[in-house]
């Protein structure tokens, strides 16, 4: 999409900017309201429009407001000048998009209920320049004021996940000759999920709770004696060996139980 003036004065550019614009949509065949909203959109002749005046604008970015006038959230479309590519950034979600995707943010919505899509709050343009216009930055050319930050925020992430890891357990479920499951539990949280994991994972839910029994595998990697209700109450920081093995039983026939601590 493009929005370009006629004046090759620097001050009168606003001026025609606006005033040209209902004037400009109705003439030019590339950009129609059906082609808008059948999802086609407008491929616009930049060097043709070059000769009417160097003030060519190609759009670069959509501020989309999803919700009503009391309350919402904000997201933005925004263009790739180096690959030519759109892209929703939608806080910490990035993902790109169809080149048309934007279009249905504009509107003509005869029965005036809210878009799905949101409503095009804010349209920016780049001048198109061919000495000004850069395609893009690299990581190598970027300046140190704006790299430094980054880093620093990186840095942050990677020992925050250090710290993440090392509060975590590996743990290994495994119900007769199924396939085991394997995850990563925090220490701090109560033995007793192993038997929710099993029930969710292997259907036990028949079994639960009191004909399911729980082991540790011993060094021998055969398990052990089941774990006593009182004891699923630990947690899995109190534990080294977090393999362990479910078993269930049709009646209500008491588990052996053993003391593991």
């Amino acid at each position: 999409m493009i929005v370009h003036s006629i004046s090759d004065e620097p001050n009168t550019e606003t001026r025609h900017l606006v005033s040209e614009l209902p004037e400009m949509f109705e003439e030019n065949e590339k950009i129609k309201s059906d082609d808008i909203h059948n999802g086609n959109e407008p491929q616009p002749n930049i060097e043709e429009a070059l000769k009417n005046g160097p003030y060519v604008y190609e759009l670069h970015s959509v501020i989309i407001h999803m919700g009503s006038g009391l309350a919402g959230h904000y997201k933005v479309y925004i263009k790739s000048f180096i690959n030519n590519k759109w892209y929703d950034f939608n806080d910490t979600s990035v993902r790109e998009i169809p080149a048309n995707a934007y279009t249905p943010t504009f509107g003509n919505n005869s029965e005036k209920k809210l878009s799905p899509n949101g409503t095009a709050y804010l349209l920016t343009y780049r001048l198109v320049h061919q000495s000004r216009n850069r395609v893009g930055y690299t990581w190598e050319n970027l300046p140190e004021y704006i790299k430094q930050p980054i880093e620093e925020e990186i840095h942050k992430e990677i020992e925050k996940e250090q710290e993440r890891q090392k509060s975590m357990i590996t743990v290994k479920i495994t119900f007769k000759d199924l396939p085991s499951i394997e995850v990563k539990i925090n220490k701090n949280e109560i033995l007793e999920k192993i038997r929710v994991l099993a029930v969710k994972h292997f259907n036990l839910e028949k079994y639960y709770p009191n004909n399911m029994s729980i082991s540790q595998y011993n060094d021998q990697g055969l398990p052990g004696e089941p774990i006593s209700d009182e004891l699923l109450k630990g947690t899995f920081g109190e534990i080294q060996n977090g393999n362990f093995y479910v078993e269930v039983q049709e009646n209500h026939a008491e588990f052996p139980e053993v003391d593991l601590f």
